[in-house]
């Protein structure tokens, strides 16, 4: 791995090649980039790629194998042997299951997703775990669609954090994690999860591909 590359870019290229060993495929127009001015990164295509008709119907440019997907179904199998049927149960709602595993393997150094892991920010970018400042600037940019939302994301925030304390409490000792690991965890999920059938699910290396209200559309 190239020790001259900045510190984001040695992790994202460090995810591709545990992409790729785990049977990942990305299309070759694309590749990453990274503005240390905006501190924005995410996979950009140096080409255009035309939806023409593959093997996978319209033109594939990410393909992601089922066992690199992080579920609540493989939170609750990593959490198991550590927490009983009822607090794992308990968890369920919010996001907080995939939310208190994420956290939980972010704390092992030898873990399967640390290559995932080790690109997700320390902040994230959930609306409601924004810093004060991060988030009226969010609320400018969104101009009337963001009238009425601060007073919502102050409760959401508090509504968080008094979770956090309490899961902390009940198991935060066996799993090793405090209160601001699990609200890390959960921002994460609240940022980056696909929710559906109540069940969460998120996709390494599709959640690069960053978006804009005002981009213009994809087909596909």
């Amino acid at each position: 791995m190239n020790a001259t590359l900045p510190p984001t870019l040695r992790s994202l290229t460090k995810l591709s090649q545990w992409f790729s060993a785990h049977g990942g495929w990305i299309h070759p127009a694309l590749t990453f980039g990274h503005s240390p001015l905006y501190s924005c990164r995410g996979i950009v295509s140096t080409e255009d790629i035309p939806t023409t008709e593959s093997a996978f119907g319209k033109q594939a440019v990410i393909l992601l194998p089922t066992a690199l997907e992080v579920t609540d179904a493989v939170a609750n199998d990593g959490l198991s042997g550590r927490l009983s049927s009822s607090s794992l149960q308990a968890l369920q709602a919010n996001g907080w299951l995939l939310a208190t595993f994420l956290a939980f393997e972010r704390r092992r150094s030898a873990s399967f997703w640390q290559p995932y892991l080790e690109t997700i920010p320390a902040r994230p970018s959930a609306g409601w775990s924004l810093r004060t400042q991060d988030a009226a600037h969010a609320l400018r940019q969104l101009g009337s669609l963001g009238q009425g939302c601060k007073a919502h994301i102050k409760a959401r925030h508090k509504q968080y954090d008094m979770a956090a304390q309490k899961h902390a409490r009940q198991f935060g000792k066996a799993l090793g994690l405090n209160a601001s690991d699990l609200l890390w965890g959960l921002g994460t999920v609240h940022s980056r999860a696909y929710v559906g059938q109540d069940a969460h699910r998120m996709f390494p290396m599709i959640d690069l591909c960053n978006h804009s209200q005002h981009a213009a559309n994809v087909e596909g």
